[in-house]
């Protein structure tokens, strides 16, 4: 028996040795028992299984009874044979919460206890936390230190006192000397509170006496026949010590990646390349065994294209040479570097590299590729936004995505366990929770927008039941769904006594609407979470809040089916896991929480890594798979590689070994890996220019030791145009003109078009088009038409709209007014007697209130004594002109123009039109005014009308006979359908301006002036969205002043000038 090692540049050469030793049972002892007995594979990763067994698979035909094992489950196994019993491992963190507790911790290491004393805040979050650091400490230690820790263990009764030097206000303001004072105080004091522990490096120990028995081999060759080592690039001292030792009784066969042949023999990389980003491979074979036979397996060297000519000088381990490339390779795309503004961009980048390498004949298919990525949960929405929506379908895969996505049951839980109901019950908090599709599924939730309008209509802000006193009762969840339960109990609009308190309901008309239904499931959503409040203000034991977290949030909660089975299985595991640890420690929620999410996001799907689909992984888990396209996105300088933190009081920084963990070096070695396991293309993108001031963003340091070791390959006059040949930088928006074509390096696919289904309906059409004007118009519509033409024509016609986005609910009460809001209470107001209808207005303002229309409490009646101060002048005068007299509404349905008009007109008093305008600007005033009078007067209505501006001040229409009413009423409505069909140059601020007494020239100057200030806007006012657009299409050119200058004119005579004050 004896230790093998493989040696190659390719891992599929290494794969087919592997197989062709599995498959020969020859020499092995006992080989009718071997047959039955399963092929121990290690391997570093998630993503090496896959590719592994599936290669095995192939190549033998079948690949049954095998285990793929970690390095510390194999001693696990073994430990287990020989000593007829499981590593008892008791639970660190929970252990060293306990101790970090005690008092006589807090007692010999008061500076340390200060960091989470209790009259901190979380102090005990901040205890948990720090278990959980000392644990992860105690972890590494045990492998990387020891001779540390069996120190720690040997003096463990000796006495401890800490200096005063030790006096700090934290862990991290310790001298790190003194550090191994208390850590060496928990971790004897966790042995000895467990006595059945026995840490890894007792186990190991332990087992290199027993290796040496020759009692003991039997019973280890049975466990483990043979033993292959498959991949790895990371080894320590503490499991090659055992893996020397397994080599003297069964065949250990090591089977490895090298860039380089002559490494082994000269321990060191002459390429800077390698040896900028291979110290790992230098500490590697130092640890190989020292007793072993090197089998090398090399492979024939890569092509003459620029990624081929690369790796040969890196398998060669040459010193880069001018001349070793030539100006030719630069352009061929087997070695690209991309850069871009977003990661959206870079996805859909790597889409458009893709189809261009499948249109030039490349001959890929999907699983061909392979894209590692160091933020998986970054980059996931827009690969599936990207790819799964492109006009060209390109199958893809995401492996090693984090449980705690809304999309699963573990983050929806997560979810629901961070609800705060803290803040309120807010609005907006509540609703979000429904927008996760298995809560939504759960409580058969289908119209979201619908709940959300509803929502907004009942006026629920904040809060399950708030306070009478000072109105918050209003805005809460319970007067809300109060106002849906009358609705559906009583048909009326009168306000009904609550039956919770003294104060009234108005009943919510739309209650009994199909929709309303998902109202009542609302409630019972409500209901629950207030209930999930509640329990989490209590303190229980971690089986006590499994119950309540799986039994009670997951069933009541949470929608799920059979095929969520295995992440079922895995959430109830952990939790086990975890209530094994904790035992019967009351615990916070706060605690239960930390310690379910750090449980749950560290976790990964389960499944295949990789599949018959371009490939979407973790760069860790990906890591020197070998494929013909390797890509690489997000190599930002900011994350990649890894940077090396570690708390201050980690035992490890104050004495390096070789073997020690780095995540930098570690990193680095990645991408040296993935350079020597492209095939045909190697792909890389990151982040270089900044998307709000253009500046340049460093890549990560293993593209500047690529790019400078290619510079150093080309010939001496070509060396700038290295970085113009493989480096590309790609502009902010895909629809760029620079994908014009004219740059050959600059493609898009995404903006082709769609093949064309004629049997799929087309996209929905405006309401109103120009040719499809309807016959029957509101009169409202056509006084709205010619208060702003353009704004009409863009949001009726086109469908344009610059309308506010849509904001998310509101989260708290009104405390002022806006524009809407305050013109209906002037309205209100102007036309109720405030000495006679003092009731009349307090009932209105207060439904008002509890509609969500006024501030609450004193806030209401101070907008009230406002509004009545603005319009003292104008209601008086209203009272006059009205008087005692009773307002009767007028019904509208005249024809003019080609058009019936339909309609009703409030406010005739005594054979009088009377209106009033409580904006400071009348002339909106008088054209709806206007526009109504004449639709009255040509069905028949034979009264003036009167208008009152702001300051009380009357403006007049005498009345008109039905005849010529209606043939000013047709030549409006030639506007108005003139208006439908394009768009009309002017404003109702440019037709004020009109005057027949000014001369053309010198009205036109000011008309345009007048528009460029509505367009751009002013100090005073802002742009209207509308006039700017046409502004800027060239509406107000010069050409068109003739027309603009003939509509205004029509537009003043027929509505502007017949007004008399």
């Amino acid at each position: 028996m004896a230790a093998v090692i493989y040696v190659s540049d390719q891992l599929e050469i290494l794969c087919a040795k592997l197989a062709q030793n599995i498959a020969c049972t020859e020499g092995l002892p006992e080989s009718a028992e071997r047959v039955f007995l399963p092929d121990i594979l290690i391997t570093q990763t998630a993503g090496m299984e896959s590719w592994l067994s599936t290669e095995l698979a192939r190549r033998n035909g079948v690949f049954a009874n095998f285990r793929f094992l970690k390095q510390d489950q194999l001693l696990e196994e073994i430990y287990a044979t020989l000593s007829g019993k499981k590593r008892y491992t008791a639970g660190m963190r929970a252990a060293l919460f306990e101790l970090l507790g005690s008092e006589s911790f807090t007692a010999r290491f008061p500076d340390i206890a200060a960091y989470y004393c209790p009259h901190k805040q979380n102090s005990q979050l901040r205890r948990m936390q720090l278990a959980g650091k000392v644990a992860d400490l105690f972890d590494q230690y045990q492998v990387y230190r020891t001779d540390m820790m069996s120190a720690w263990e040997e003096t463990a009764h000796a006495p401890v006192n800490l200096p005063e030097r030790l006096r700090e206000s934290s862990p991290a303001g310790c001298r790190d000397t003194d550090h191994g004072v208390w850590q060496r105080w928990l971790w004897n004091s966790m042995r000895n509170n467990n006595p059945r522990f026995c840490s890894k490096h007792q186990m190991q120990a332990w087992l290199l006496e027993k290796l040496e028995d020759r009692q003991c081999w039997p019973a280890v060759r049975r466990v483990v026949p043979r033993l292959s080592l498959f991949g790895l690039s990371i080894f320590t001292t503490f499991h090659n010590q055992v893996f020397e030792k397994l080599a003297r009784i069964i065949d250990v066969d090591y089977y490895l990646v090298f860039p380089s042949e002559q490494f082994l023999v000269n321990k060191r990389f002459s390429n800077p390349l390698s040896a900028a980003l291979g110290m790992k491979y230098a500490e590697m074979a130092a640890l190989l065994p020292r007793e072993c036979q090197v089998v090398p397996l090399w492979g024939q060297y890569s092509g003459d294209t620029l990624l081929g000519k690369f790796k040969n000088t890196l398998r060669r381990d040459q010193v880069p040479l001018a001349g070793m490339l030539e100006e030719s390779d630069l352009g061929d795309g087997t070695l690209v570097i991309n850069v871009c503004y977003t990661p959206v961009r870079e996805v859909e980048v790597f889409y458009n590299y893709l189809a261009g390498l499948m249109q030039d004949g490349a001959s890929l298919k999907p699983h061909d590729v392979l894209v590692l990525l160091p933020d998986v949960e970054t980059y996931a929405p827009y690969i599936k936004a990207v790819f799964g929506n492109a006009p060209y379908h390109i199958p893809f895969f995401i492996g090693g995505e984090s449980l705690d996505q809304q999309e699963s049951i573990a983050g929806t839980l997560l979810t629901l366990m961070g609800f705060d109901a803290l803040d309120g019950f807010t609005a907006e908090e509540v609703i979000s929770l429904l927008e996760i599709k298995r809560i939504a599924q759960k409580y058969e939730i289908t119209n979201l927008q619908y709940l959300r309008d509803a929502i907004e209509a009942l006026n629920i802000r904040f809060g399950l039941e708030n306070r009478l006193e000072d109105d918050t009762r209003f805005v809460s969840w319970q007067y809300g769904f109060e106002k849906i339960m009358m609705g559906f109990a009583i048909l009326s609009t009168q306000p009904i006594a609550s039956s919770q308190g003294s104060y009234t309901v108005f009943p919510w008309p739309e209650a009994e609407t199909s929709g309303a239904y998902d109202l009542l499931r609302l409630k019972s959503f409500l209901d629950h979470l207030s209930a999930y409040a509640r329990k989490k203000e209590e303190v229980h034991t971690f089986g006590q809040w499994k119950t309540f977290l799986l039994e009670e949030v997951l069933e009541q909660s949470v929608a799920y089916s059979g095929q969520d089975e295995m992440e079922l299985d895995n959430l109830y595991r952990r939790m086990e896991n975890l209530e094994r640890s904790y035992g019967e420690t009351p615990l916070s929620f706060e605690l239960i929480h930390h310690l379910v999410a750090d449980s749950l996001v560290t976790d990964t799907r389960t499944g295949m890594y990789l599949s018959g689909c371009v490939t979407f992984m973790p760069i860790i888990p990906g890591r020197g798979i070998p494929k013909r396209v390797i890509a690489l996105l997000g190599l930002n300088g900011n994350v990649f590689p890894r940077k090396d933190t570690t708390p201050g009081f980690d035992l490890l920084r104050e004495e390096p070994r070789l073997g020690d963990r780095s995540k930098k070096e570690n990193d680095k070695l990645v991408f040296l890996e993935s350079l020597v396991a492209a095939r045909d293309y190697l792909y890389i993108s990151y982040i270089g220019r900044d998307v709000k001031d253009n500046r340049l963003l460093p890549p990560s340091i293993v593209l500047d030791e690529l790019t400078e070791t290619l510079e150093s390959l080309a010939p001496e006059g070509c060396r700038e145009k290295i970085r113009c040949g493989i480096l590309r930088v790609h502009p902010l928006h895909g629809f760029s003109s620079r994908y014009d074509g004219q740059d050959q390096r600059l493609f898009t696919y995404l903006l082709a078009n769609e093949p064309e289904n004629p049997e799929s309906p087309g996209p929905p059409q405006p309401a109103m088009a120009g040719s499809t004007i309807p016959e029957t118009v509101q009169l409202e519509s056509v006084a709205l038409f010619f208060t702003h033409p353009l704004k009409w024509y863009y949001q009726n016609i086109l469908g344009i709209r610059y309308d506010e986005p849509r904001q998310s609910l509101p989260e708290c009460e009104i405390f002022d007014l806006d524009h809407l809001q305050q013109w209906q209470l002037k309205r209100f107001l102007v036309q109720a007697d405030p000495v006679a209808e003092e009731e009349l207005i307090a009932t209105w303002t207060d439904q008002a209130m509890k509609e969500g229309n006024m501030p609450l409490a004193r806030i209401k009646e101070l907008k009230v004594k406002e509004a009545q101060q603005e319009i003292e002048s104008l209601q008086q005068a209203w009272l006059e002109l009205t008087g005692n007299k009773t307002g009767v509404i007028w019904p509208v349905e005249t024809a003019a123009g080609g058009f019936t008009i339909t309609g009703a007109v409030n406010n005739i008093y005594s054979g009088v039109y009377c209106d009033f305008s409580t904006s400071r600007d009348n002339l909106k005033g008088q054209v709806k005014t206007r526009i109504r009078h004449l639709a009255l007067c040509a069905g028949g209505f034979s009264g003036p009308a009167v208008l009152l501006d702001l300051q009380g001040k009357q403006y007049q229409l005498h009345a008109m006979g039905k005849e010529q009413a209606g043939r000013q009423l047709s030549r409006l409505m030639e506007l108005f359908r003139l208006g439908c069909e394009k768009r009309l140059p002017f404003t109702l601020k440019t037709a004020g301006m009109y005057s027949s007494k000014e001369g053309p020239h010198a009205w036109m100057k000011k008309a345009m002036r007048q528009i460029k200030i509505e367009a751009e806007g002013s100090y005073q006012s802002e742009a209207d969205p509308y006039v700017a657009l046409a502004w800027k299409e060239g509406l107000f050119d010069t050409d068109r002043h003739d027309f603009m200058q003939q509509i205004i004119k029509e537009f003043s005579e027929l509505i502007l000038v017949p007004w008399q004050t």
